[in-house]
């Protein structure tokens, strides 16, 4: 399997590394060899807050049909798509990252390693090329996480690498805007909210679109000639599933873990999201 966070807008550096280390290793635990990375498909904090927030604008109002337009979507998919092609040309990331070198997914890597911040390959993973024995590159689930915008780009870049390669495409959104999703994702698509009082970002945008007009099974004969008008559906173009994720704060503490964000059963605001998300992975991978 190969895991990759997108993270949204104005995101620290190692913002999302922690949910990222801690599904590295319950994904290897379960048996799934697995490399991780952390994405900015928007860029970092480093960059204009202006310009990430005009591309992720753009990229929001983007139909189902016009996702190969989307900026964010676009850099994340040519990202994991020369990911892929190096492994396939020499049966190892770019990276050099070596699983055993030490580097530790709780940790983070060890840049004295080899490895980068960010970028896990679990112990035993054995990236091989396509000859060799086992499931090739290009059939090895992707599973795309995106926080807030960086949920946008998941689901554009998703769209994008479902369509060009045979093996599936999971999407999690957590705390991202309603961008609209392609009929061919929907089923493998999960939404995470906190709720829209604690996360107000997921109110922006929009899972609806037009459908065609219907007549009822009771709709008179005489009424065979009307034309049917079109009617606005709010969750046409929306995920296969939503939940709520009940943390303590808002939009920027899906990942916390210190005592201000731990409720009274002792679940910290990462452990109650890590463990919505995983619920519904088991549900969906040979775990």
């Amino acid at each position: 399997m190969r895991l990759y966070l997108l993270a949204g807008v104005k995101t620290a550096p190692l913002f999302m590394e922690r949910f990222r280390a801690i599904l590295h290793r319950k994904l290897t635990e379960a048996g799934l060899p697995v490399s991780s990375r952390l994405l900015y498909p928007y860029g970092d904090w480093s960059r204009s807050g202006i310009v990430q927030v005009r591309e992720i604008a753009h990229d929001m109002r983007l139909g189902p049909a016009r996702t190969f337009k989307s900026i964010g979507g676009e850099r994340a998919r040519k990202d994991i798509e020369a990911e892929l092609a190096d492994e396939r040309r020499t049966g190892d990331p770019d990276s050099g990252c070596d699983p055993d070198s030490g580097c530790d997914p709780d940790s983070g890597c060890d840049p004295d390693s080899g490895c980068g911040p960010g970028t896990s390959f679990g112990s035993g993973s054995g990236l091989q090329p396509d000859s060799m024995a086992g499931p090739t590159v290009a059939s090895l689930p992707l599973l795309l996480i995106g926080h807030s915008g960086g949920g946008t780009a998941a689901v554009h870049a998703a769209a994008a690498l479902r369509a060009t390669r045979p093996g599936p495409v999971y999407v999690v959104l957590i705390g991202s805007p309603k961008s609209r999703i392609p009929s061919s994702l929907t089923g493998d698509t999960f939404y995470v909210v906190a709720g829209r009082r604690a996360d107000p970002v997921t109110r922006l945008g929009t899972f609806g679109g037009w459908a065609s007009g219907r007549r009822t099974a009771e709709a008179a004969p005489s009424d065979a000639r009307r034309p049917r008008l079109p009617s606005w559906e709010r969750g046409r173009h929306g995920p296969g599933r939503t939940a709520e994720v009940p943390i303590i704060g808002g939009h920027a503490d899906y990942f916390r873990e210190s005592e201000a964000y731990v409720n009274a059963e002792g679940q910290s605001n990462l452990g109650l999201t890590f463990g919505t998300v995983w619920a519904w992975l088991s549900s969906k991978l040979p775990l």
